[in-house]
């Protein structure tokens, strides 16, 4: 088994098992459970260095003043007990929406959202019970209410610590990818398999699930991590 970098990531045999999915979360049982299969639909789309060195720039100059990944009002730990009531979220490339779906707050990330691991911050999207979370090793963990870095608080990660530079990108096509800092495909629990159009968006979700919806919230991946 590969070991994780001195940066804290959590190995995959290290996290908790995720619990069973509910459906009025998550959709459908058929909801791909963050982990890379075969599937006709997976598709990666190049783009030239010239542009992502733009948007990294554009990121580190926006997030730079952002609030920190894991803190609340004041500086305080998120709290289990509040956690419908608390979001926050840092600049990918695109920012985020607010949505509401069966009584469950998310975060919508759309299509073309990039998390770079070599951002001075730390990229992520957090409410509540969820906070994703782009690390400087290219580990993309999602974290539960209680803090982060802390492979004990992981839900789900991408497995791709060891590899500085990456950064993760929710493409326009609907699929979910980490990338190398060359621009190689890193194929650990991404990507998610699931290009397919427009209309596909990447949500974050305050009960600890992170989904992908396709058009009129059909889930066609995630995590199953709500608790």
């Amino acid at each position: 088994m590969e070991s994780p970098s001195a940066f804290p990531s959590p190995a995959g045999s290290a996290l908790p098992p995720p619990p069973a999915p509910t459906p009025a979360v998550t959709g459908a049982a058929n909801a791909k459970a963050g982990q890379r299969a075969a599937d006709s639909s997976e598709e990666f789309i190049d783009v030239p260095q010239a542009e992502i060195d733009r948007l990294k720039a554009k990121a580190e100059a926006e997030s730079a003043n952002a609030p920190k990944a894991g803190h609340g009002s004041g500086g305080a730990q998120v709290a289990a007990s509040s956690y419908a009531a608390d979001w926050w979220y840092q600049y990918t490339t695109q920012g985020a929406t607010q949505a509401t779906y069966k009584g469950v707050n998310t975060w919508r990330v759309a299509g073309d959202s990039w998390f770079f691991s070599d951002l001075s911050n730390e990229p992520f999207v957090q409410w509540g019970k969820a906070c994703l979370l782009m690390q400087h090793d290219g580990n993309l963990v999602l974290y539960d209410e209680r803090g982060i870095h802390n492979p004990a608080y992981a839900r789900w990660d991408s497995g791709t610590w060891g590899h500085p530079g990456a950064y993760a990108r929710f493409q326009p096509d609907g699929n979910f990818v980490v990338y190398s800092a060359s621009g190689a495909v890193i194929r650990k629990r991404l990507p998610s398999n699931t290009s397919g159009g427009s209309g596909r968006n990447l949500h974050v979700q305050a009960d600890g699930n992170m989904v992908i919806y396709a058009p009129t919230w059909n889930p066609i991946w995630a995590t199953n991590t709500q608790h």
